[in-house]
């Protein structure tokens, strides 16, 4: 039972981690947003590549978590089961 409560927990950390990112990159994209037409291109190239690979690391985080939690189902179904 501590297992179910220990991998239940880090999920749900592992979420609140994710909003929060999610949150601070919201904000940041937001910023870079208003001032968007004032950059000089290179730098709008650099931003538009820096958004795209803060995308793929959620992706990739949240894609992680679910894996997570498949796993934990797994573990849980093998016990049942024996």
């Amino acid at each position: 039972m501590k297992t179910d409560r220990n991998s239940s927990g880090s999920t749900r950390l592992a979420w609140a981690i994710t909003l929060g990112y999610a949150i601070l990159y919201g904000g940041i994209v937001f910023v870079v947003s208003q001032y968007w037409l004032m950059l000089p291109i290179w730098l709008r190239t650099i931003a538009a590549l820096g958004l795209i690979f803060v995308a793929g690391v959620g992706l990739i985080r949240i894609k992680g978590i679910y894996g997570r939690r498949k796993t934990a189902e797994t573990k849980d179904n093998n016990a049942k089961a024996e």
